[in-house]
């Protein structure tokens, strides 16, 4: 099925918050570093909700590929 670009971005911003809270909890762990992955899930997530909010397709694109990299 395909889906257009407008619904996948929105998704997938939502799943990297799903997982962002997974790597938040593993916060204190010894021997689990997640800061840096946190940081760039935020980074990652602030950069979709930019490129939603200024409708450029391009932006749109990148964040949302740049958002399908975190694995869960």
């Amino acid at each position: 099925m395909m889906t257009s670009l407008g619904s996948a971005l929105p998704a997938e911003i939502d799943r990297v918050r799903r997982l962002w809270g997974q790597y938040r909890d593993l916060r204190g762990q010894p021997g689990i570093i997640v800061e840096p992955q946190i940081a760039l899930m935020d980074a990652a997530i602030t950069a979709g909700l930019d490129a939603i909010g200024s409708g450029e397709i391009v932006a749109m694109f990148a964040a949302y590929h740049r958002l399908k990299a975190f694995r869960e």
